[in-house]
């Protein structure tokens, strides 16, 4: 008898329809099923880690890509597989559309189903370690207008980025803020870091893709004007710190992964096409 953790947006499920489906769908074939805990009082996810039972075998998630990322994170450290019902728009990590829940889920009580594994970073900061995802991103607080940073690869000095800021992503998030910034698109079973400066003041700099084994340094520079700077750091898409003259995060591949349930083997190259309208003639004029 396998246990099942739901992890629901309210604001995607609003009164539970599906959710409350999906408990019965389980509970029809023998199955056990709980409901996570919310966060209350947060600003980052929708489960409380700590309200997971330690036996759980699979984490459906309802929500959008968003919802996905973030439910992954928080549970990577129990690397127990994830089921994303996409009831988002683009679907690229949340693959289930929510009409296929019952297919999917039948298909996975069958055994009809792979793990993916997905490489996640390591940020560290002082008393901070946070994993992600989908990236990191270094920029500027407030209405700062432009921050100037250092970054170091294996130790050794690479460039100075001067900017709105630096994106550190996994191969899962180069389809996310990356691709928005002009970064490289890479295969989300790939192992790579790419590094990506958000509208840099210079036209040499590029975007660089790096081994899964570099690990990288970040450092706070000081500006031109001699306005001693501060940096907000992100982690997908959440605030995580901030950054003054002198500070340094390091980032490097996390040892966590994140397990996603998977129903067919070509799902990201036909995402890329569907989603973001590649292949398609345009129409004549």
């Amino acid at each position: 008898m396998k246990k099942f953790c739901i992890i629901t947006n309210p604001e995607k499920d609003r009164e539970y329809i599906l959710t409350s489906k999906i408990e019965a769908y389980l509970e029809s074939r023998g199955m056990l099923s709980y409901r996570a805990k919310e966060t209350k009082g947060k600003q980052y996810g929708f489960v409380d880690p700590e309200s997971l039972e330690k036996d759980t075998d699979c984490a459906i998630v309802l929500g959008g890509d968003g919802t996905l990322l973030h439910a992954a994170s928080q549970l990577s450290e129990f690397g127990i597989p994830l089921l994303g019902i996409n009831l988002g728009t683009l679907g690229f990590l949340a693959e289930v559309r929510k009409e296929d829940v019952e297919e999917a889920l039948h298909k996975y009580l069958s055994g009809d189903y792979y793990i993916e594994e997905h490489m996640m970073l390591t940020g560290v900061f002082k008393d901070k370690h946070i994993h992600v995802l989908n990236d990191i991103v270094i920029s500027a607080n407030g209405f700062s207008r432009l921050v100037s940073l250092d970054m170091y690869i294996n130790g050794v000095s690479l460039s100075q980025y001067a900017g709105d800021g630096l994106l550190i992503a996994t191969p899962t998030g180069s389809t996310a803020y990356n691709l928005s910034a002009g970064g490289p698109v890479l295969a989300h079973d790939s192992k790579m870091i790419v590094v990506t400066p958000v509208c840099p003041h210079s036209l040499s700099n590029r975007s660089l893709v790096l081994s899964d084994d570099d690990s990288l340094s970040i450092e706070c520079g000081r500006r031109g004007n001699n306005t001693e700077s501060e940096v907000a750091v992100t982690a997908d898409g959440v605030f995580c710190c901030t950054l003054k003259e002198g500070d340094r995060i390091e980032i490097a591949k996390s040892e966590r992964t994140a397990k996603l349930i998977r129903f067919e083997k070509e799902a990201f190259y036909k995402a890329l096409r569907n989603k973001l309208g590649w292949g398609f003639k345009p129409e004549k004029m």
